[in-house]
């Protein structure tokens, strides 16, 4: 499949899924190589959406590559925490989550993160493309479709540096807070 065939299956997907679908059993997140791509809806106002991809009254605003979809859509995205997940960490600040130590990571507390799975329960949508040269095209992807809420390969959106900095002003702030044992 080469670059404009993904892109197509990006923002033509034949369904979009809700995470509830995604965790639903059994599981139709393909355990193979590919693109993940994240709509949404009742967008945080900062994030800027002029030029993004719409989908059924959804915005895309996240694409992720991963070596099993599975693992990455559910466990990470859907089921994880901001410390595995840069769109759980990137969409928490922008809900104005705080993250904390909890442990030995950084990430969100246990309330939030399950506040942060209500959340993308009604308002985060996926699907998926499979693909075995992902490293090859996502440059390439993520220049085309230019997702707000992706950092890598994506310095040319104007909101990629000010999530960056947010990003990275939190988890310094996360640093100097007491560690939370949850």
């Amino acid at each position: 499949m080469d670059t404009n065939s993904v892109i197509s299956s990006i923002i033509n997907p034949e369904k979009l899924y809700s995470r509830s679908e995604v965790l639903s059993k059994p599981c139709p997140v393909l355990e193979r190589g590919g693109f993940c791509a994240f709509y949404f809806q009742d967008i945080p106002p900062e994030v800027p959406v002029e030029g993004c991809h719409v989908k059924d009254s959804k915005t895309l605003l996240y694409i992720g590559i991963s070596g099993n979809l599975r693992t990455r859509v559910v466990s990470n995205h859907f089921r994880g925490n901001a410390s595995i997940s840069t769109l759980r960490l990137s969409m928490g600040l922008l809900l104005s989550l705080s993250l904390r130590r909890v442990k030995e990571r950084i990430r969100f507390t246990r309330e939030d993160e399950e506040w942060l799975n209500d959340w993308m329960e009604d308002h985060a949508f996926v699907c998926w493309v499979e693909h075995n040269a992902l490293g090859n095209i996502k440059g390439e992807i993520l220049t085309e479709l230019s997702p707000p809420l992706n950092i890598d390969y994506n310095k040319h959106h104007p909101f990629s540096m000010r999530l960056s900095r947010m990003r990275e002003d939190a988890k310094n702030e996360a640093r100097s807070l007491p560690i939370v044992n949850e």
